[in-house]
């Protein structure tokens, strides 16, 4: 009489041991990405509070000073992409890593707006350079096959160490003082010297001298194929915003479901994630596979935004969260197949030799759309329903020239 409802739980088991990769290099960048992420999750939390209730800034301050941070990690995205091609992956992302502690470190001194600005683009530019030169890593540890297995290895720890870093925050968020707030600090630099200890323990990886060829810097901004398809990911790139900017501001100001259903909705969304990532990147492994995964990520995102809209229509709390629960399903399956796209094609185009600097350029993409995107979405939140059609329309739009983009750099040839 067990078995019908021991069956689900087995299989939920299943998924989650899927989600740890075997034992090797991978599994100890993932290891090193889980601390990180941990890190990243206690701070950021209260990040805001520290800055205004520590620091004593003002929030048009903090978000200024924030802004300007982001722009900082954008600009060296890819020269420090270019750094990893010439001098090994491993080698500086330990460097890296090592380096954000006593950066972020600072904030515990930092009493005005200038010397905060100077502080959080620092470590805006090293965090950001540890974001770019992972998937170089990766590229170096994993053979062609296993690359974009490895990355929802990459995407399901982080998703977990966020989680449970944010969820630590907490106890700071309850006890709500000066030294609390300054503990997080403490812990987030704590959390990156482990993961630093665990990459010193990493078999090193290859170096320039390894590769045949040597790429110039600028080899990227040539590529035109791939700022092609950079451009068009950045755009399916939103849905991190949509989630973190306009899914709260519409809950809260256009439906009548409860402002807790935003909290609710962001577990539902982890755990979809950890469980699934996996499953939904394994069609990115080939080319073709890669640039489906773009064109369904469109898809997703526009069914997204539609269901998003029709929960805004005056439909009572009680459907308005029933169809909040459907769009974040679909929500979630664009973001999986966004990125899984996104892995696919950003290794399959890039050249062997130049993967620091097509993942720098790829994630100055990501690093503008996330500029972009609180003004851009609030400005769909403010147009109302006709806003998230238009949202959908782009979504569908950039989704659907994804494939025709990865057909025009494999014809363009010099890939390895």
């Amino acid at each position: 009489m067990t078995a019908p409802s021991s069956a689900p739980a087995s299989r939920v088991r299943r998924l989650v041991s899927r989600a740890v990769p075997a034992a090797g290099p991978v599994r100890q960048v993932a290891f090193s990405t889980l601390l990180t992420t941990m890190g990243d999750g206690l701070f950021v939390t209260v990040s805001t509070l520290f800055f205004t209730r520590v620091v004593g800034l003002s929030l048009v301050e903090v978000g200024l000073g924030l802004t300007i941070a982001s722009l900082a990690g954008l600009l060296f995205a890819i020269p420090l992409g270019h750094v990893a091609d010439r001098k090994g992956a491993h080698r500086v992302l330990l460097i890296l890593t090592t380096a954000v502690i006593p950066a972020i470190l600072c904030y515990l001194w930092v009493r005005s707006f200038w010397l905060f600005v100077i502080v959080a683009c620092v470590v805006g530019v090293l965090q950001r350079g540890c974001r770019t030169v992972l998937p170089a890593l990766i590229a170096d540890i994993a053979a062609p096959d296993d690359r974009v297995t490895a990355r929802a290895h990459l995407q399901v720890v982080t998703n977990v160490g966020i989680s449970v870093g944010a969820g630590a925050a907490g106890i700071a968020l309850f006890i709500d003082t000066r030294t609390a707030y300054q503990a997080l600090v403490v812990g987030a630099a704590l959390m990156y010297v482990a993961s630093a200890a665990v990459l010193t323990r990493l078999p090193k990886g290859p170096a320039a001298a390894d590769h045949p060829q040597r790429a110039r810097m600028s080899l990227v901004l040539t590529d035109l194929p791939f700022l092609a398809f950079t451009g068009l990911n950045a755009l399916l790139a939103l849905n991190s915003g949509l989630m973190e900017i306009a899914l709260p501001l519409w809950i809260v100001m256009h439906t009548d479901a409860p402002a807790w259903m935003f909290s609710a909705l962001i577990v539902m969304n982890t755990v979809l994630v950890v469980l699934f990532q996996l499953k939904t990147s394994s069609r990115g492994d080939s080319l073709a596979g890669a640039a489906r995964s773009s064109r369904w990520a469109g898809l997703f995102l526009a069914a997204t935004c539609l269901l998003y809209a029709a929960a805004g229509s005056d439909v009572g709390a009680l459907l308005a969260a029933a169809i909040l629960v459907l769009a974040m399903i679909a929500h979630t399956w664009g973001e999986m197949h966004q990125v899984s796209g996104e892995w696919g094609l950003s290794f399959r185009l890039a050249p062997s030799h130049a993967h620091g600097q097509y993942q720098g350029m790829l994630a100055t993409g990501r690093a503008a759309t996330s500029v972009a995107a609180p003004i851009l979405l609030i400005a769909v939140i403010s147009a109302g329903k006709q806003g998230w059609l238009v949202l959908a329309a782009l979504f569908v739009l950039s989704g659907l020239l994804v494939p025709a983009t990865a057909r025009w750099a494999e014809r363009a040839g010099n890939r390895t």
